[in-house]
């Protein structure tokens, strides 16, 4: 009898990349391979070996494909199958946004496709939010693309497919979730040469909370470009190691005519909108709505925000906003590792795993601090302006208050 060479792991390809995950028997390279079915690498055989033997795999056809934490009645055998198959997902998925650094925008994000065209959208959001239930209830009229990590190309706008198995709550709606290969659930497979072409944030609410009613439309609104960065920024992977990522980012919106929120209660609400983004009725006029410019940080630019113009800006009430005590400590900015101006209002800061938008007082203090400068002599400096506010002096401690609690300025010993 000929031994087939040992193949205790299985290879999956996501783009270029490969990524092995350990199988310690048939019965878990069985569940991962039929799990994986969308992302195998070719040759992946349907035979088990360890070099001392081979094994026919179990039949995984029957019971809706789906890995509990029973082993009963669904195909895939014990609990212990259940927990190294939810361990190489979250690993492969870690692993596949590893290799994409400083190569790709990597989006927390479910993808679906148009099957015909290839444009694609991103529907954007935290876990546990809505983006898997999207995938599931969208995925038969779209192709399936991710449920979780969707990869861009920044110079091209294609993406790299990541059709993973889905962790899907059963019938009954009782914990643990399942994971389900999109065979078998019937996802539409995505076409071959998929490109983002429009980006949605999904804001789902439960109907009566006060903000929506069941009854009513969802709500749907273009994002202006910097509150779209504060929507997009917390939702993408590693930005910092891509060179310019901001700017990066800025021009994917703009070519995908913007960023879009949609405010919704039930998913089945979200068909009409993604089908008007993927045939670009819903994108609104032009793709530079709001436009914005590269800011280099050295040497620092006044242009925008004058200090004699810098105090009238909207700040909170003296009667809503905390008293500042005592004089701030020395500051200076934190290592900037890019930023744009937006509409010649605002300044975006991407400054490691902190974002900030700055404007008026905050940025002509962000400014100011190019190099360690005591708060006091901000403090004085503004406030002794024969145009400052009688709380001039309150306003900025308050405002040097937040700009070190969002990261943009460091304390100095």
């Amino acid at each position: 009898m000929t031994v087939e060479p040992a193949q205790p792991n299985l290879v999956l390809a996501v783009g270029p990349d490969r990524f092995e995950v350990k199988a310690s028997g048939p019965e878990l390279y069985g569940a991962l391979r039929h799990l994986w079915v969308r992302c195998l690498a070719p040759g992946q055989p349907a035979r088990y070996s360890n070099g001392n033997s081979t094994s026919d795999l179990p039949d995984h056809s029957g019971g809706n494909g789906r890995v509990d934490g029973n082993g009963a009645g669904n195909g895939y055998g014990s609990g212990q199958v259940l927990l190294e198959s939810e361990v190489g997902v979250s690993r492969v998925t870690n692993d596949v946004i590893t290799a994409r650094r400083g190569l790709s925008i990597v989006f927390h994000a479910a993808g679906l496709a148009d099957r015909e065209s290839g444009c694609s959208v991103a529907l954007v959001a935290p876990s546990g939010t809505g983006k898997t239930t999207a995938a599931l209830t969208l995925c038969d009229e779209f192709g399936y693309l991710t449920d979780e990590a969707l990869v861009v190309d920044p110079s091209t706008d294609e993406i790299t497919a990541y059709p993973k198995p889905l962790a899907v709550l059963p019938p009954d709606g009782t914990r643990p979730k399942h994971l389900v290969s999109p065979d078998d659930l019937a996802l539409e497979i995505a076409p071959p040469h998929p490109v983002l072409t429009a980006l949605l944030v999904l804001d789902r609410v439960t109907a009566g909370d006060g903000q929506v009613e069941a009854s009513e439309q969802p709500l749907v609104e273009r994002l202006t470009l910097e509150k779209a960065l504060a929507a997009l920024v917390p939702q993408t992977s590693a930005l910092t190691a891509l060179p310019r990522g901001l700017r990066a980012l800025c021009s994917l919106i703009d070519r995908a005519g913007g960023v879009h929120r949609i405010r919704y209660t039930t998913t089945e609400q979200l068909r009409p909108v993604v089908r008007d983004l993927l045939t670009g009725q819903d994108k609104g006029a032009g793709t530079r709505g709001h436009p914005w410019e590269p800011y280099d940080v050295d040497p620092p630019r006044t242009s925008h925000t004058p200090v004699e113009s810098a105090l009238p800006v909207r700040v909170p009430t003296a009667s809503s906003r905390p008293r500042a005590t005592g004089e701030p400590a020395a500051v200076q900015r934190a290592p900037v590792d890019d930023a744009v101006v937006i509409d010649e209002r605002y300044l975006a800061l991407l400054c490691g795993q902190r974002f900030a938008v700055v404007q008026g007082l905050g940025w002509a203090l962000w400014e100011q601090a190019a190099e360690p400068v005591a708060g006091e002599t901000l403090v004085d400096r503004f406030a002794t302006d024969p145009e400052a506010p009688e709380d001039a002096a309150d306003r900025v401690r308050w405002a040097l208050d937040e700009l070190l609690q969002q990261g943009v300025l460091t304390a100095v010993p």
